[in-house]
């Protein structure tokens, strides 16, 4: 069971907050305010720390002072809450911090994750507390040692033969569930941490599933998969839905996998910032030697270069 200290700067509405914490397998939060802040830490050390910075703090810290009230009084400033997150850093607690826009956190150490979103923008906020969890498994990873592997290659030959039979399935349209759940079967089996969209259910928001590249990063790749009859038209409109879906949801890349029924490749001819165009059977030949994120690495390579 997950418990997280919540040390927050002013009187926001938490409903949100604790409602998607309990979503990504947080089953207790301790919220702090400034009569207990010193000794939360003490009275029971919490499996992570998450932060939250105020944009009107200064502003209602001002007026607290003029007009004093047991809540205004009791919340903590923003400044406070910066120095008991490195409190919590120096007792090595994993800990984020929540920096609603258009606030932007101050010089923060390594060791603090920054979630650029409003309390209110849930999709955006579940999906960077879900990366910030599922990277806690994984020890970060000192400047002097080499970075671990992401993990062992992956057979191209097994996932390329299934890829193949998918496109020979009668009718006129190929499985496109199917191609999208065997790239999801690839990134696992590539040792990747991923989620499912969480949107699922909804209409088509422009990704199928959020990826951590790295098990060093709670950086976040948002993939979104196309198979079919496909043109370049076809291919562009994807980009952008994908592009603004990444913005949306303040991920640092969009990646659109893409496989033809007749095999053909589509190489962009242009760069759709924040997103990567990748062929399905190009990525799986590629992580039978390297890692998933070593292949992004490369491609971002070949995009800013188009530039």
């Amino acid at each position: 069971m997950l418990v997280a200290t919540l040390i927050k700067a002013g009187n926001p509405d938490l409903g949100p907050l604790t409602d998607i914490c309990r979503e990504i397998g947080i089953q207790e939060v301790l919220v702090t305010d400034k009569v207990v802040a010193d000794r939360a830490l003490d009275i029971q050390q919490p499996d992570l720390v998450v932060g939250y910075l105020d944009p009107l703090s200064d502003i209602t810290q001002f007026i607290a002072t003029a007009e004093p009230n047991l809540e205004s009084a009791a919340a903590l400033t923003n400044l406070e809450v910066m120095l008991q997150l490195g409190r919590a850093i120096e007792r090595r607690i994993p800990t984020c911090l929540i920096a609603p826009p258009p606030l932007r956190a101050p010089s923060v150490p390594s060791q603090l994750a920054v979630i650029p979103c409003q309390l209110n923008d849930v999709d955006s906020l579940r999906l960077h507390l879900w990366a910030f969890t599922a990277s806690l498994s994984e020890p970060r990873q000192d400047n002097a040692k080499p970075p671990a592997e992401i993990g062992p290659p992956v057979e191209p030959k097994r996932y390329i033969r299934l890829l193949k039979s998918l496109r020979q399935e009668e009718g006129p349209k190929m499985p496109s569930f199917q191609v999208e759940q065997l790239a999801v079967e690839l990134i696992r089996a590539a040792g990747v941490a991923f989620a499912e969209n969480p949107e699922k259910s909804r209409p088509d928001r422009g990704f199928d599933m959020a990826v951590l590249p790295s098990r060093e990063s709670d950086e976040i790749a948002l993939v979104e998969v196309l198979a079919g009859h496909l043109n370049e038209r076809r291919l562009h409109d994807s980009e952008l839905r994908l592009q603004e879906a990444t913005l949306n949801r303040r991920a640092q890349l969009g990646v659109l996998l893409y496989d033809s029924r007749d095999g053909r490749r589509f190489p962009a001819k242009r760069t759709t910032p924040l997103v990567l165009r990748l062929a399905l059977e190009d990525l799986i030949e590629q992580l039978g030697y390297k890692s998933f994120s070593e292949v992004l690495t490369e491609e971002v390579t070949k995009a800013t270069e188009r530039i």
